[in-house]
Formats: structure tokens, C-alpha cells, sequence
């Protein structure tokens, strides 16, 4: 392609998402397109850093100071999609009476906002990682990929937990999980995309508990497929928990496949024909529209 494109990212204003969408934006950036996010004020600063220019939505009732991670721990909390002792049914019901509504509202919002904005960002093809499909992206004519991350990485604080860590532990607030992967010998995780997919990227096995969403999923596809186990968050004794890790770690057969698979995806390097085949999209598109 003669000329540098403009891609728009529009991601689901959320944390696992804002992340998944990044990753394919660096690779973008780094074959010389210029990419923009659509994110509300809540991410101010904080997509910068990786060369990504930031526009910011103001939204009525929602303070741009807080933490977008935090603010959607306390909103899952709230709407009882996170609760000790409830089932994956419980779950899904909360998520589908109290966090669904609010969703789609906002982007119907997001769509209204997106439509007046779009003459000015001129995009040259847009990824979209939403839950519905968006009116003003249709209308526009402007080619979009479709980013289906389906997942939230998100923390919350908790009376319930320990003041301190054991002698044998080490934790910070935040820590940047695809550098401390490779040192681990295995992983304990709530079975997020996110940490799944890089979890195997490193080659270890993993334990899934999972809270919500398609976290279930994950956590019976990876114990089906032999990669790691499935273990309720809620009811998992500490037997339960010290048995599965053993086991885990002392599966030599597991871990030698795992190894291979990690060899066979870190080779693989697919992402590194994105650039390409978006460039084609446009240029088709360009085509097609003339």
C-alpha cells in the first residue's frame, strides 16, 4: 500500500478489552499506521505510552478520575455478578438483568457520539470490539473487523482478604503478567482470555477458577483438552487446591506437550501478517466503493 492508513479502534470501555485491542494496535503502529482509540476519559494518559492517540468521551455520572478496573469491580459486585457461594446459573442471570441494560445503553450512547465524530477521525478501516453492531459503523461504509475479546481482567478489594502475605509469597498491586509468566512454573487464574492464551503462550499449566462470562468456557475447554484443571472458586478445599497443583506440577508428560505448544505458537508469529491483510481490506474496500 502507496499510503499509511488511519485505523480506529471503538473497544468496549473495559479493561480486558482496552488491552486485547491494544495488542493488535502495536502491531499496526510498528508497519506505520496511525491508530486511534475511542475510550472515555477514564483512560486519559494511559494509551499513550505505546504510541496510540486517545480520544476521550465524557459520560454523565461517570467520574473521570476513577480506575476504568476498579470502577467495573464494584459495578460486577454491585450487580451480583461476583458472589461467594452463587452458581454459574445465578451468574448468568445477574449479568443478563443487572450488567447487560447498562451496556447496551452506553452503547447506544457510544454510537451517537461515534456518528459525529467519524467525518472528522476519517478512518481508513475501524476494529470494533462490541457487543452489538453498531449503526453508525454500517452507515459510514467504512470496512471494520470484528475483535471479539469477551473478556474483562478486573480486581477488586476485598475485607475478606488476608492482611499480609506468607514468608514463601510475593504480590504487588499490579505487575506486568507477560514478564512474570515465563518465570512461573504454573498458573492460577479466574480463566480470563487474556491470561488463558498468554498462559499458553509460555508453556504452563494452569488452574481455572472460574467468576463469569465466558471464563466458564475456558475453564472446561482447558480441562477437557488436558491443559490444566477446573476448580471452583467458591467450594475448592485447600486439599483440593494443594492436590491439583501437585498433581500439575509433577506431570511430566503434561508439561513436556505444553513446552511444544508453546514452541509451535511463540514460531508462529501470524499477528505479524495483520498489517497486510488490513491493507487489503481497505484496498478492496476502495475498489468496491469506486
Amino acid at each position: 500500500m502507496d499510503h499509511n492508513l488511519t485505523v480506529l479502534f471503538v473497544p468496549i470501555d473495559a479493561v480486558g478489552h482496552v488491552n486485547a485491542c491494544v495488542g493488535i494496535a502495536e502491531v499496526l503502529i510498528q508497519a506505520g499506521h496511525r491508530v486511534v482509540f475511542v475510550v472515555s476519559d477514564q483512560w486519559r494518559g494511559r494509551l499513550t505510552k505505546y504510541g496510540i492517540q486517545e480520544i476521550l468521551l465524557t459520560e454523565e455520572g461517570r467520574d473521570g478520575s476513577v480506575d476504568p478496573g476498579r470502577e467495573w469491580a464494584e459495578r460486577f459486585v454491585s450487580d451480583g455478578v461476583i458472589k461467594k457461594g452463587a452458581t454459574a446459573l445465578d451468574n448468568m442471570i445477574n449479568v443478563m438483568q443487572n450488567t447487560m441494560p447498562y451496556l447496551f445503553e452506553r452503547q447506544v450512547l457510544l454510537d451517537k457520539k461515534l456518528e459525529s465524530l467519524l467525518p472528522t477521525i476519517k478512518p481508513d478501516v475501524m476494529f470494533l470490539d462490541q457487543l452489538i453492531e453498531l449503526p453508525s459503523v454500517l452507515k459510514s461504509k467504512i470496512p471494520w473487523v470484528l475483535v471479539n475479546s469477551c473478556n474483562p481482567l478486573y480486581h477488586f478489594y476485598s475485607d475478606e482478604l488476608p492482611p499480609a502475605i506468607s514468608d514463601n509469597m510475593w504480590g504487588e498491586g499490579s505487575v506486568p503478567q507477560i514478564q512474570v509468566l515465563p518465570l512461573v512454573d504454573l498458573v492460577i487464574t479466574h480463566g480470563g482470555n487474556n491470561t488463558v492464551t498468554e498462559t499458553m503462550y509460555f508453556g504452563k499449566p494452569m488452574i481455572v477458577l472460574p467468576l463469569l462470562g465466558d471464563q466458564w468456557d475456558n475453564a472446561q475447554r482447558v480441562e477437557d483438552k488436558g491443559f490444566g484443571i477446573r476448580l471452583d472458586a467458591y467450594k475448592c478445599s485447600e486439599e483440593e487446591l494443594l492436590n491439583a497443583i501437585q498433581s500439575l506440577l509433577n506431570n511430566k508428560e503434561l508439561n513436556e506437550m505444553l513446552l511444544k505448544i508453546s514452541q509451535r505458537i511463540q514460531l508462529d508469529n501470524s499477528i505479524a501478517s495483520l498489517p497486510e491483510m488490513i491493507e487489503k481490506l481497505v484496498a478492496k474496500m476502495d475498489i468496491n466503493n469506486n
